[in-house]
């Protein structure tokens, strides 16, 4: 089978000088691409299309990768006021994402979400996000770690039973941590598959879905062997989807 084609969601930065030497773009980090094709699919960067070419866009895709990025996402969408310092990113991002997410959760299109990824599926599946670890969780772990991510910074316990388990193999692994926020209430047909010793979620998965994974880590920023496992359970559930 040829390789599946895989959407990856890019960052923006609307950055711009009048001579345009830093003007506007998209951006995506190099370890994501590299670990799709590591794992036997074929990354496109997917650019920020209205309603109206969106079906057409992700019909064309065999899965959907939504990376992270160092932005929250608005909790007006999952019926809260803003109780900390907000990251708000670039709002075409969140509300493209969205409709990608909705569209993958509807059609049962293979979607992996990384660190605000996961958090995401989560949110757009109706449920909820701690907002801000240091100041909501008592006895919190560091999860902003200030080391080189490549490097783990705390152990994680993986659910027995969970899709997640059975990629991985194992109950337990060290991971590395770059997020404040974290998923809290879980929405339809969520579970949580694996928790940080603190009780922070560190993953999710859909019951209802053939392939609806997200992770709270980079995997990919790691490149062990739970990258190749993660990674490579997705694309193979990407070659599974009929065109």
């Amino acid at each position: 089978m040829a390789q599946p084609l895989i959407g990856v969601t890019p960052d923006f930065d609307p950055s711009h000088t009048p001579d345009f030497s830093t003007a506007p773009r998209y951006v995506v980090k190099e370890a994501y691409v590299d670990a799709v094709i590591r794992a036997g699919g074929l990354p496109i960067i997917l650019t920020y299309v209205g309603s109206g070419e969106l079906l057409e866009l992700m019909s064309n895709v065999d899965g959907l990768l939504i990376t992270g990025g160092r932005f929250d996402i608005d909790p007006a969408r999952y019926g809260q006021q803003a109780v900390h310092r907000m990251d708000p990113g670039v709002k075409a991002r969140m509300d493209f994402e969205w409709k990608c997410c909705e569209f993958a959760l509807w059609t049962g299109l293979p979607l992996l979400g990384i660190c605000g990824g996961a958090q995401l599926i989560n949110v757009v599946a109706g449920g909820a996000l701690i907002q801000d670890i240091p100041s909501q969780v008592s006895g919190a772990l560091q999860h902003e770690q200030p080391h080189d991510r490549r490097r783990p910074q705390h152990p994680i316990e993986i659910a027995g039973g969970t899709k997640l388990s059975r990629i991985l193999g194992f109950e337990g692994m060290d991971v590395n941590s770059t997020h404040h926020q974290a998923v809290a209430g879980l929405g339809e047909n969520v579970v949580a598959s694996a928790h940080a010793p603190d009780g922070v979620v560190e993953a999710i998965e859909l019951t209802n879905h053939p392939f609806a994974v997200g992770v709270q880590w980079h995997p990919e920023l790691m490149a062990d062997q739970s990258c190749d496992a993660i990674y490579g359970a997705f694309i193979r559930a990407c070659r599974r989807r009929p065109r």
